[in-house]
């Protein structure tokens, strides 16, 4: 969070006036405590020491459901600034997304 603005080259917002226009830099934190939730759903699925929290994921059609449409709807509001914040282009939005992914190894490895 504190050197994000510097590593994607974004406005940080920090030594902006209260209340003025919302920053890359905020909305892209944000998003990254959504994907991190969203991801930890998976990785939450198996607490007895299994490494692979995808077994029987396909018997779970209502987890399915409900992730994907919390992706696809985090996603939408993220790309087309529905509620007002600012977006990122979606190059950085990828990079962003491919890192969280990447979560879910740190997830087994930390079991």
């Amino acid at each position: 969070m504190c050197e994000g603005d510097r590593f994607l080259d974004i406005d940080s917002g920090r030594d902006d006036e209260y209340l003025s226009a919302p920053t890359q830099h905020y909305t892209f934190i944000f998003n990254v405590l959504v994907m991190m939730t969203l991801f930890n759903e998976i990785n939450a699925r198996k607490i007895d020491g299994s490494t692979n929290v995808f077994a029987g994921l396909h018997r779970s059609r209502m987890f399915i459901i409900i992730w994907t449409a919390s992706f696809i709807l985090q996603v939408i509001v993220y790309l087309h600034a529905v509620f007002g914040q600012t977006t990122l282009a979606a190059p950085r939005y990828q990079r962003n997304t491919t890192v969280l992914i990447r979560s879910l190894e740190l997830g087994n490895v930390s079991k």
